[in-house]
């Protein structure tokens, strides 16, 4: 049951940075879109590897970003790459090449995960009054199945990994992508203990 109501607070407050990043999306493309969020799981970050080859068959581009403040952590976007280049064809019409990913694709997807991912983390950071700095979004293309395990496999301070499958949806179409939150057991425990708090 504790559970299930620290869930349902967490759900609550990706909700809200993924519809602030839903707002910023409509705004710089002048399109609406709608970003819906079916999933959101709660696993130690050691699970993450089985669910990553469970969930996902191909190669794809991962938009990672630190933040550091009152808590720190990591967070990932992950689309494959066909739904990476169906969203960049998308927003920018006639712009990119449908068979690779230039320099100035791989600009506008730093741009929408800076965007979807600090609107998730900025909402964390309200719930706990604290300040948080973001570094650089980093995208890494083409990334498999191996490359991710090096890379969570990097994070063995990160024990607690909020996982939110999310959809945008923009122009009739239909794009699924990721999104992973990676805390320290600390800074969780700090985050659902404000949380709780609050929700009483």
């Amino acid at each position: 049951m504790q559970q299930d109501r620290i869930m349902d607070a967490i759900a609550e407050i990706v909700n809200i940075g993924i519809g602030d990043a839903a707002a910023a999306f409509s705004e710089l493309t002048h399109s609406p879109i709608q970003i819906q969020v079916p999933d959101i799981l709660l696993l130690d970050t050691s699970e993450i590897p089985d669910y990553f080859k469970d969930e996902i068959k191909s190669l794809g581009v991962f938009i990672s970003q630190d933040f550091e403040g009152v808590i720190e952590g990591k967070t990932i976007l992950f689309y494959t790459r066909q739904s990476s280049m169906s969203l960049l064809n998308l927003l920018y019409p006639d712009t990119f090449s449908p068979s690779s990913l230039s320099e100035s694709g791989k600009s506008v997807l730093q741009e929408i995960g800076n965007i979807i991912l600090v609107s998730c983390i900025s909402t964390i950071s309200n719930v706990l009054e604290g300040r948080f700095v973001f570094k650089m979004p980093q995208v890494t293309e083409e990334a498999s199945h191996g490359v991710f395990l090096d890379l969570v496999a990097s994070l063995g301070k990160y024990e607690k990994s909020i996982v939110v499958k999310n959809t945008i949806r923009v122009k009739g179409r239909a794009i699924d992508g990721y999104i992973f939150i990676l805390l320290g057991f600390k800074g969780f425990k700090t985050m659902v203990e404000k949380i709780m708090k609050d929700r009483r």
